[in-house]
């Protein structure tokens, strides 16, 4: 049986849901709104932890306004359309209720994730002791060349001397054995 007055509710859970949801995603899309973030618990954090009252405002951490509009673009979608066919309201509301449940769980998960692509972007020098590269410029004896190396998924070029003092031509490859002072290598050939 269909509910005219249900399906105005689930015309306007749907809309209302939608619409919100549709500005809030182009907006974060083009930088105006920030990704809400989300903590990620650590081994670290759970040992050390002392529970007091302050922490039942975790259990809310993930009730965002683009999950509440979610839910009510899901619910409103869903129980519309289960309300056309004729379904009874009552499974019609628990499988509205459950779409937009399942909606916010993904939505959760798109953004924790999100969580892992950031980077700091800082260059640790120590990663590149014992990557291999090639000799950029070359290394003259008892001078400085330059070298580039793979570090940190980035292709890098930097000062470089040969740990021997002996002459490393440009194309040579070679191996970094230490970091000296500054952004100045030490290597030796291969």
């Amino acid at each position: 049986m269909i509910y005219p007055s249900v399906e105005l509710f689930f015309w306007g859970c749907s809309l209302f849901g939608g619409s919100f949801f549709v500005i809030r995603l182009i907006l974060q899309l083009f930088g105006f709104i920030s990704v809400p973030e989300f903590d990620i618990p650590t081994d670290h954090d759970a040992i050390h932890r002392d529970h007091t009252i302050s922490d039942s405002y975790e259990s809310f951490k993930y009730l965002t306004l683009q999950n509440i509009t979610a839910f009510f673009m899901m619910f409103g979608l869903v129980g519309l359309g289960m309300n056309k066919t004729g379904v009874h309201l009552l499974l019609t509301i628990f499988c509205a209720c459950l779409a937009g449940i399942i909606t916010v769980y993904i939505m959760m998960k798109i953004f924790t994730s999100m969580v892992y692509l950031e980077s700091s972007g800082t260059l640790d020098l120590n990663n590149a002791i014992g990557q291999e590269g090639m000799v950029y410029l070359r290394i003259p004896q008892n001078g400085t060349g330059q070298v580039q190396i793979s570090i940190q998924n980035r292709s890098q070029i930097f000062d470089a001397i040969c740990e021997h003092g002996e002459t490393i031509n440009t194309g040579d490859r070679i191996i970094v054995v230490r970091v000296l002072d500054g952004y100045k290598l030490s290597v030796e050939k291969m």
